[in-house]
Order: C-alpha cells, then sequence, then structure tokens
C-alpha cells in the first residue's frame, strides 16, 4: 500500500530472478519461513530492505524476506554463490538494532548510516551471516560480489574518518568529503580480510565491482584530484 523500489536483480540457473531493494509498506507479501517475515519500521514513513525469488515465469513468488530493524534500511545489490546458491546483498542502515548474527565482523551500529552486508542460505530461511560496516559517520554499499571461494567483496562510498582499514591498504585516510572504498569480508562474515580507502579531495564513490582471477574491477566517480596512475587514457579531471 505503499512505496516499493528494486535496486539489483540477479538471475540463477534456473532462471528465477533474485530481486533486492526497499519498500514502506507493512503489508509487503513477505512469505512464511523466511528469515524476517515482518517489516519492523514505521510504515509509509521508513523502510525496510527486501529480498524476493521471482520464477522465470513471473507467475510464483518462491520466497520474500524483509531485511532491517527498526528504523530504515535500503538494499542497493544483491549476487549469488553459483555453488550454494546462497544470496548476497548490501545496502545500509540507520537502525541500532538491524540484526547482527553472532560473532559477525560488526555486531553494533556504530555511527549514523551504516553498511550492512547480508548472506541468506538459499531459501531465505536463514542468515549465514549479517553484519555491519563502518565508523562514526554514514557510509553505504553500492555492490557486493562473491568471489569464488565464497568470501564478499564489498565496496560504496564513506565519509568516516574511522573507516576500517587494513595495514596494506593502498590508502588509509580519508581525502575528501567522501572517498570510496573497496572491503573484503570472509565467507562467515566474522573476519576483514582487507579494505581499501579509494579518493582525493573532493567526493568520490564506487559505484560497482566484479571480481576477477586475482584482480579487483571498480567503477564510479570522482572529483578533481583522484588518484591516477602513470598514463591513464585520461589523467586530468
Amino acid at each position: 500500500t505503499s512505496d516499493e523500489v528494486v535496486e539489483d536483480v540477479v538471475v540463477d540457473a534456473s532462471g528465477n530472478a533474485v530481486v533486492t531493494g526497499f519498500t514502506f509498506s507493512g503489508d509487503f507479501p513477505s512469505t512464511p519461513g523466511v528469515w524476517e517475515p515482518t517489516f519492523r519500521s514505521v510504515p509509509f514513513l521508513e523502510s525496510d530492505g527486501f529480498v524476493a525469488r521471482v520464477s522465470a515465469t513471473a507467475q510464483t513468488l518462491h520466497y520474500a524476506t524483509f531485511v532491517g530493524g527498526q528504523s530504515s534500511e535500503q538494499l542497493l545489490s544483491v549476487d549469488l554463490d553459483p555453488t550454494t546458491g546462497d544470496v548476497l546483498v548490501g545496502g545500509w542502515t540507520q537502525s541500532a538494532d538491524f540484526p547482527a548474527t553472532p560473532n559477525a565482523y560488526g555486531t553494533s551500529n556504530i555511527g549514523d548510516v551504516e553498511i550492512i552486508v547480508v548472506r541468506l542460505n538459499a531459501n531465505a530461511t536463514s542468515a549465514v551471516f549479517a553484519t555491519y560496516l563502518g565508523g562514526v559517520l554514514g557510509e553505504n554499499a553500492n555492490d557486493v560480489r562473491f568471489a569464488t571461494d565464497g568470501s564478499v567483496w564489498v565496496a560504496g562510498r564513506t565519509n568516516s574518518t574511522n573507516f576500517p582499514v587494513s595495514a596494506t591498504a593502498p590508502q588509509q585516510t580519508l581525502a575528501g568529503a567522501f572517498d570510496g572504498f573497496v572491503s573484503h569480508l570472509s565467507a562467515n562474515g566474522q573476519s576483514l580480510l582487507f579494505s581499501t580507502l579509494l579518493g582525493g579531495p573532493g567526493v568520490d564513490s564506487v559505484r560497482g565491482l566484479d571480481v576477477g582471477a586475482g584482480t579487483i574491477a571498480i567503477v564510479g566517480h570522482a572529483g578533481p584530484g583522484f588518484p591516477v596512475t602513470a598514463n591513464p587514457i585520461q589523467a586530468q579531471f
């Protein structure tokens, strides 16, 4: 009865569409037995994320689950593990009670708007893990991807000066109003394997990523002063 937005979709090996986004509707059609069957925010005013799988003919809703706490959430990206069928989603939350799983990398919201990353089993009946990721200000995950070993890559933007970065990160400090980031979580969501900022003195954001053989490709937008490599296709803003 209120508004919904689908932000991303992926098709599985059987042709089913797995979609993710957010809803303001308390009566959004969740299905029995899913991880979160109930809308937890304030209808019409705040949003919950959702994940749903629709048959290849669009005639059957296999499952639909909410993803959220008592404040607003938005899910912006989805990916599938081709081996297990697990579903990976990422986005942001303002909730202090987002249902992070025990032993997750981040179990509390330490900022204003915090990244959330959730790995659901193939039928969305339980969360393999659900974790916060972020610093004291605001960030969001624009894209998430499985690696071939089941670990998880996350990309987006942050303006937190204490966003978690690795000791080996090529950029360890926030350079502008917003910087992009790329982070790598373990398959069980309990460890941060790698994380780096990416940006210059302007407003930067990573909008998408893909995982290859030993390589991570990312795309996004950047302002003046973005750190380019030697002899790039375009060196100036």
